[in-house]
């Protein structure tokens, strides 16, 4: 039904109402529907993720015998600091190219897929993998300071997972660094309030950090590059099949 001319009765039994009289404002309907419908996809993949990975990183721990590698604390800095503005964040990506392409919806599926699942488990595996290895390598250093490496670790992890959740299947070097500028702002923060977290005392004491070398850094660095190679190897494999 027409919105600015149609007639009352004709606009309560239509299901759809175009409100400026263009036919065309039916395309651009259905693909913010589209986009909304990614946008949900790719939060839940990034929630999912970093939550899994903070709950698998304390059942290895548990599991093998070894003290807890986050204060509570911590996991409250962990969910509430950085998953809440990335979250935030990448829902505010706009809108991908290929979105009215006629098999979009077929290659989607349903909003948590198997493929989806497994994605979910198996970087939030990884992450803990690797989060677990930095806390047993450095727990000879003190408890502190391996607790320390295990929280800058996920926080990167989280990092390199929200920049991959920009786009389920396009590489993250085909996207525009200024596209998503609230995604860059929160990273940003988010680094900064880390930073501060180890270096402030105040902080230090408050979430039982320490500070750490630049050495350190780089091991954490690494561990987010070897969960970025990974994630753009399968994308380049969903691209291609």
């Amino acid at each position: 039904a027409m919105g600015a001319t149609g007639s009352e009765s004709a606009k309560e039994a239509a299901h759809i109402i175009v409100l400026d009289d263009a036919f065309e404002k039916i395309i651009d309907g259905i693909e913010y529907g589209r986009h909304i419908f990614y946008t949900f996809k790719r939060v839940i993949l990034y929630f999912f993720t970093t939550n899994f990975a903070e709950v698998l990183v304390m059942l290895f721990a548990l599991a093998g015998g070894f003290p807890v590698p986050l204060l509570a604390c911590q996991i409250l800095w962990l969910n509430l600091v950085t998953d809440g503005f990335l979250d935030t964040a990448l829902s505010l990506e706009p809108l991908e190219s290929d979105l009215m392409h006629f098999s979009w919806m077929r290659d989607q599926g349903g909003l948590l897929t198997k493929e989806l699942a497994w994605q979910v488990v198996s970087v939030a595996f990884l992450a803990a993998f690797f989060s677990c290895a930095v806390f047993l390598v450095y727990l000879p250093c003190g408890l502190a300071y391996a607790r320390t490496m295990t929280m800058v670790t996920l926080t990167c992890c989280q990092w390199v997972t929200a920049l991959n959740c920009r786009s389920l299947k396009l590489s993250l070097f085909s996207l525009s660094v200024i596209s998503n500028r609230w995604l860059m702002i929160a990273l940003l923060g988010i680094l900064v309030t880390q930073i501060a977290l180890i270096y402030v005392p105040f902080l230090q004491f408050v979430f039982k950090t320490v500070p750490l070398s630049f050495v350190d850094w780089l091991v954490v660095i690494g561990v987010g590059m070897i969960l970025l190679i990974i994630e753009e190897i399968r994308k380049i494999i969903k691209r291609a099949f």
